[in-house]
């Protein structure tokens, strides 16, 4: 038996935490384990090979990429326990290493985002009309934040919420797709945002305002893919009473 092919597939560098390779041989084989692997890599610590799966002429090995920037492939070793099914005949032939064989190589480069929510009250706010509070989520890069998840809940004292996002700076609102965005309720929403870029949600309730109420809302940004370099910022938990809008007093 010969190896056919072997190749992850990968034609750019991905951040995945795991890569897998199919290898194929030009015919069934048998005793294909982790133990006729080896890795080769560059730059990145702490990857290894995961697993070994498959059977006949087709298998899968998975490794995983450890941490930072780098490349990585798995070498096949042949120490003649690889052999044809129908004859036990040895990898290319009986001798250790005659049908050694490499993947191709893949580059490992790692997403980093620092993502940050604040709410505060809407600078317009008066006092005696519904509530409304601005959220506002930014990327401070360096790479582009790929779906990254928005959750925003206000509290019962708000009553009945409805909500519009703006985005700038080539943000969306809506993963993929939508500039903007608007609905009601809890904001729950996939958004993607590139280094620099902002999404605003402009939440307005409809109870009534006053000096003694106090209005509570939380929320949470969190990027999916990538490296997140600071978590602190991700989470905001607003407590706030509304002050007269007007007339020498103000939010507090």
């Amino acid at each position: 038996p010969d190896v056919a092919a072997f190749s992850s597939g990968i034609v750019k560098p991905t951040d995945s935490d795991h890569v897998i390779f199919s290898l194929q041989f030009d015919e069934d084989v048998t005793g294909v384990d982790v133990s006729d692997f080896q890795l080769d890599v560059s730059g990145i610590v702490g990857a290894s090979l995961f697993s070994v799966s498959g059977s006949g002429a087709n298998y899968q090995v998975t490794a995983t990429t450890g941490s930072g920037d780098g490349s990585l492939r798995v070498d096949l070793v042949d120490d003649d326990t690889i052999v044809d099914v129908d004859n036990g005949n040895s990898l290319t032939g009986s001798g250790t290493q005659v049908g050694n064989a490499s993947s191709d190589m893949v580059s490992i480069e790692r997403i980093q985002v620092d993502l940050s929510a604040f709410a505060a009250i809407a600078d317009d706010q008066v006092l005696g009309k519904p509530p409304v509070i601005v959220v506002t989520v930014r990327n401070g890069g360096p790479d582009l934040a790929t779906a990254a998840a928005v959750s925003i809940i206000t509290g019962d004292e708000f009553g009945t919420t409805t909500w519009i996002c703006t985005a700038s700076d080539g943000a969306l609102c809506v993963s993929g797709s939508d500039l903007n965005d608007a609905g009601s309720g809890p904001v729950t929403a996939m958004v993607d945002i590139p280094a620099g870029g902002q999404l605003e949600y402009r939440i307005t309730g409809t109870a009534m305002t006053d000096l003694t109420q106090i209005f509570t809302a939380s929320g949470s940004v969190t990027e999916a893919v990538g490296a997140e370099l600071d978590p602190g910022n991700n989470v905001f938990n607003l407590e706030t009473t509304i002050g007269l809008f007007v007339d020498g007093f103000e939010t507090p």
